[in-house]
């Protein structure tokens, strides 16, 4: 679907002419972005998940710039940052190891003479430049490959354009927005309104689904043991 159907179909459900202009119409526009917006940020669709080109990292690195290293508009394309990852051997034989992010205010509690320094090696923060600062820098005979992947900035809401969500779950937009609507549903409508409300839980469920692991992707915990009759019992499978 595109923009302006999920839009004349919200304005349907709330009895509003598509044809109408006004108030109650840039507010359905105000609130699908809205919804667009949060939707997006939950479920994080490989859409717009970006892979910037790889940058390399030497000795004399002190910080990393999203904006000059990678080329990315921090102002226009960068949405958030979704993981870093580094090569430290460029032979081609290693694979890139994804690090953990630290919060910069946490980044600098952890490094103080009260904390000392807590850091766990393989870990990186962001500054408020849009510097990537790591816990860990190459040797003088090292370089390093430095990869980053980030999500894209929604793009405008235009009567044409497509949300970036699988098409499945573009009617999971209308919903939302009803649900910001409820005096338009009182008396005999509302009903209606408990109707979009279940759909909108139950897509939005069926959403976050299709961004879990499928079981190939799960692990079990370490085998532990309890004692039972004076014997070992094993209460977890053995790690796979």
């Amino acid at each position: 679907m595109i923009y302006s159907e999920i839009r004349d179909e919200i304005l349907l459900t709330l009895r509003v002419p598509t044809s109408m202009t006004g108030d109650t119409r840039a507010l359905v526009e105000t609130k699908m972005k809205s919804v667009v917006d949060f939707l997006v940020r939950r479920f994080k669709p490989t859409e717009l998940l970006v892979t910037a080109p790889s940058f390399t990292v030497t000795s004399a690195t002190t910080s990393v710039s999203i904006a000059t290293d990678f080329s990315v508009d921090v102002e226009t394309d960068l949405g958030w940052v979704h993981a870093v990852a580094l090569d430290y051997d460029q032979s081609g034989d290693n694979t890139p190891k994804t690090l953990e992010r630290i919060e910069y205010p946490a980044w600098i509690n952890l490094n103080s003479a009260y904390a000392g320094n807590q850091r766990a090696e393989y870990t990186y923060t962001i500054d408020d430049g849009y510097n990537i600062i790591l816990r860990r820098w190459p040797q003088t005979t090292q370089d390093w490959d430095m990869y980053l992947y980030y999500f894209g900035q929604v793009p405008a809401i235009t009567d044409n354009g497509e949300p970036p969500l699988p098409v499945y779950h573009h009617t999971t937009i209308v919903a939302g927005v009803i649900q910001e609507f409820p005096h338009f549903f009182q008396g005999k409508r509302e009903d209606v309104f408990n109707l979009y409300r279940a759909m909108y839980q139950e897509k939005t469920d069926a959403l976050l689904r299709t961004r879990l692991p499928g079981p190939g992707g799960l692990r079990f915990r370490p085998a532990k043991s309890i004692k039972t009759n004076k014997r070992d019992s094993n209460v977890f499978p053995e790690s796979v």
